[in-house]
């Protein structure tokens, strides 16, 4: 029973022991370098991100070079063609004259919505602002709006010029 008192008075007196200034010196410089580790691991792991978004919204799907692609797409071509013969009967019995007549048209979008720069720049602008919404990601797609305060300060008060 003593030696259970000594060993608890024994590690009290060991937490209730004050740190140096050296071991506080040294915990400080460790909990930086730890800081600076995590930083740059995050800043390298959001590179990665952003890089294999913007790989994503960069490929180009051509459907020759998938057979369950290519099959829909001819599929479409052939409807398509099938439909514009309608078309062109129609528009020949109306007296439509062959230039004017309307036509059907399908095409492969190889990006999906993405095949529109003003898609990518919302979704550009989704991706490295998480925190915007849709709504202003639609709203100002080109970020056009943001840049407005940065133009007028090289605005001069006397002539209302730019610099």
């Amino acid at each position: 029973m003593v030696a259970r008192n000594e060993v608890y008075l024994n590690m009290t007196a060991q937490t209730e022991r004050r740190m140096t200034k050296g071991e506080h010196d040294d915990l400080c410089r460790l909990v930086k370098q730890r800081e600076k580790v995590a930083k740059t691991a995050a800043e390298q792991r959001s590179a990665a991100m952003l890089a294999e978004f913007e790989q994503q919204i960069s490929a180009l799907h051509t459907f020759n070079n998938n057979d369950v692609w290519k099959a829909a797409v001819e599929a479409a071509n052939e409807a398509a063609r099938a439909a514009n013969q309608s078309i062109v009967r129609e528009a020949d019995k109306l007296g439509i004259p062959k230039e004017f007549q309307p036509k059907l048209m399908f095409s492969w979008e190889r990006r999906g919505e993405n095949e529109y720069q003003v898609r990518r720049n919302e979704l550009r602008k989704l991706e490295t602002h998480p925190h915007a919404t849709t709504a202003e990601a639609l709203a100002d797609p080109t970020g056009e709006e943001a840049a407005r305060p940065r133009l007028a300060i090289l605005q001069t008060p006397v002539s209302g010029a730019l610099l």
